[in-house]
């Protein structure tokens, strides 16, 4: 136990380090200086640049703009939230691995997860898709711990606020709460 302990410590740190190396070597593309101008925009009239301008919902680009305050270079603070978000979603993984998958899947699976492609582009990419991978992962822990015989009652609010922070990061986690309505359906 205190083996794989090590391992799976082994493979987040690797997933952190490939997730912050390179965080500030390429330059700006299209999306992310959508999402940088979108973040400087005052709050009372974001909600209506974005019905016009873009498909997302409100809350990641209202985050940026008072995350993005706090550092000099904006490029960097953009993509350092998502490689924060994307570490803090080797964690959720994991759990929800040591829940779901039989003990000898459980470390090959986080290996995985540590080394994708996939996961360690959008960790580097200034969009929501990092904080949406987060809040999916939290939110399915949490409705598998109310699917169980007697779930605590901290759960339902916990869920309900997960959800509408998914739906309000991005419209796509519409589909996951479908499915977890049917899960515990």
């Amino acid at each position: 136990m205190r083996r794989t302990a090590k391992w799976a410590g082994a493979a987040i740190l690797t997933g952190t380090v490939l997730r912050v190396m390179f965080l500030g070597a390429k330059s700006l593309w299209f999306d992310e200086a959508s999402t940088l101008l979108l973040a400087g925009q005052p709050l009372d009239g974001l909600t209506r640049i974005l019905t016009s301008n873009e498909v997302n919902p409100p809350f990641y680009y209202a985050l940026m703009h008072f995350w993005l305050k706090a550092f000099s270079d904006p490029r960097l603070g953009l993509r350092l939230f998502s490689a924060l978000c994307a570490i803090a979603s080797l964690f959720a993984f994991r759990s929800l691995a040591d829940r779901l998958l039989p003990e000898r899947a459980r470390l090959p699976a986080l290996w995985l997860a540590a080394a994708s492609s996939f996961w360690i582009h959008i960790a580097q990419d200034g969009r929501s898709y990092s904080l949406l991978l987060l809040v999916s992962l939290l939110s399915t822990i949490v409705t598998l711990e109310l699917s169980e015989e007697k779930p605590r009652p901290f759960l339902f609010p916990a869920y309900a606020g997960l959800a509408a922070l998914g739906l309000y990061t991005h419209y796509y986690y519409a589909i996951l709460l479908a499915g977890h309505v049917v899960w515990l359906g």
